[in-house]
């Protein structure tokens, strides 16, 4: 299976990253909470296309309440509510 691009964007991995593999620019340009890198702000990606030089992509970084996170989770206790709540603060989990 190919791909026709030049820009594959993805998320979920929380660990953002721009990196170059075989012609392509992978992008991972999301993240809201679950911080894999530390970095407790959110992040997204944005790609601008910028002629002669084709796409680039920006990760930006925003505030984000990491307390009011914290108060819905234990409000609502959802599945591993305690481990995600931990991972906000950009604690590493094992398990």
């Amino acid at each position: 299976m190919g791909t026709q691009g030049a820009v594959v964007a993805f998320g979920h991995i929380h660990h953002l990253y721009v990196r170059e593999f075989s012609g392509l620019t992978l992008a991972n340009i999301s993240s809201a909470s679950n911080p894999m890198d530390g970095d407790t702000h959110a992040k997204y990606g944005v790609l601008d296309w910028k002629a002669p030089d084709g796409w680039q992509v920006e990760i930006m970084r925003v505030e984000y309440d990491i307390a009011a996170e914290r108060s819905e989770l234990e409000l609502r206790k959802p599945l591993w509510w305690e481990s995600l709540s931990q991972m906000l603060e950009g604690e590493r989990v094992s398990g």
